[in-house]
């Protein structure tokens, strides 16, 4: 095992990286894991350690660390996941993951989400960001969770006193959590019901105080401290993240900020006929032409400023179920952006739609467009703020 100590020039912390070498079980033979422990120096000259942890998830600020003046004890609040991704990203890449995993210093989901359930590729955020933090705090009481707007794309927000629910350019979120129910459960096997299980804990809906500060105490049931923050009544754009602990001095400590990009604006899907009107009367053997729009708009600030991922034009109906429409050559129906971040879909791209051969019935000409926000906590698929359709109805048979 090999170890090093590295000092700030006013001695007041130490950083100890204690270097092992192994294979991480989770993902043996693709890099060697760090696991390192950070200590500092109050200003009573005593030296503690405030965390531990395993691999290289926390990105450590060297000048945002001090000075240090804590009075007695290490104080540490750590903004661990948003909106489904690890707030801090791991820069080495796994397979799938181009940029490693989290969210990078931009804002933008990259790589697998934390619960493994999908790949993010400079993905922003819309909907519901739930948010969870931790706290290496020993007399921590309160914790509060607050956000604020970059002015432009280079400009962070500045911290400062609090005046109520503000405190410099950020914000408390103030969401009354829900009644929450745990996993403290008595629980039998009782054939054939299966297993019947009892509520040993449940706690109400949880207040926060007039600066925005919510119990720890009360919420440590959880498993983290948890915020929720319904992005929809927020402006589209860039923003940080701050977790602010309060001891029972009224003491605060405050976490490195965690940048997101905020982008509630779904993408663009039209559909325009040529030859045929909306719920017209079309016969067998017409070929109906048209053009379509499938494609994300831009957002200032952004980069990229669009985030298209996918879209599919297809017609449904009668015994022909779910049928693409090939459009003229290239044929590319359906379209993914495939990794390709510079693409941002298709407008005003022509189609036929051949109705040789099927069968009299109704049918409907439907186009999907989704884009790479990570809405809800997740990707989702239909009617979420990531999705856009459009779609126009026929009778298809012999008219007069």
């Amino acid at each position: 095992m090999l170890g090093s100590d590295i000092t700030d020039s006013s001695g007041r912390f130490t950083i100890r990286v204690p270097v092992l070498n192994f294979i991480s079980e989770d993902f043996p033979l693709l890099r060697p894991d760090i696991r390192f422990r950070v200590t500092m120096r109050n200003a009573a000259g005593k030296e503690c350690e405030c965390l531990s942890f395993e691999d290289d998830i926390i990105r450590w600020d060297w000048p945002n660390c001090k000075p240090i003046t804590l009075p007695v004890e290490c104080c540490l609040a750590i903004v661990e996941r948003v909106g489904g991704m690890d707030a801090h990203l791991d820069p080495t890449p796994r397979p799938g993951e181009p940029k490693g995993r989290g969210i990078d210093d931009d804002g933008f989901g990259q790589g697998q989400s934390a619960d493994g359930s999908y790949v993010a590729q400079d993905s922003p955020f819309g909907g519901l960001v739930t948010i969870y933090g931790a706290q290496a705090c020993p007399k921590g009481v309160k914790y509060r969770v607050s956000v604020a707007r970059w002015m432009d794309n280079t400009t962070p927000p500045t911290d400062g006193p609090a005046s109520g629910l503000i405190h410099g350019d950020f914000k408390a979120l103030t969401t009354k959590l829900p009644e929450m129910v745990y996993s403290g459960l008595d629980c039998d096997f009782f054939p054939p019901f299966g297993f019947v299980c009892r509520v040993i804990k449940a706690i109400p809906p949880q207040p926060f105080d007039s600066e925005g500060f919510y119990d720890v105490l009360h919420n440590k049931e959880s498993g983290g401290l948890i915020m929720h923050w319904f992005t929809q009544s927020f402006e589209d754009g860039k923003y940080s993240i701050l977790l602010t602990i309060k001891d029972g001095a009224g003491c605060e400590y405050k976490s490195y900020p965690v940048v997101v990009r905020v982008d509630n604006k779904p993408p663009t899907a039209k559909l325009l006929f040529e030859n045929v009107q909306p719920c017209d009367c079309i016969d067998i053997g017409t070929e109906v032409t048209g053009t379509f729009t499938a494609k994300d708009e831009d957002l200032p600030g952004f980069k990229p400023p669009y985030h298209f991922m996918e879209y599919s034009l297809m017609f449904e109906g009668g015994a022909s179920g779910f049928v693409n429409i090939p459009p003229p050559p290239p044929t590319d129906n359906p379209h993914n952006y495939g990794g390709n971040l510079t693409d941002r879909g298709v407008e005003n791209k022509p189609f036929v739609w051949m109705t040789a051969g099927l069968p009299p019935c109704g049918y409907r000409v439907v186009l999907r467009v989704w884009k790479r926000t990570i809405v809800n906590n997740t990707r989702g698929t239909f009617g979420g703020i990531n999705y856009s359709d459009a779609a126009v109805y026929f009778r298809l048979g012999r008219c007069e």
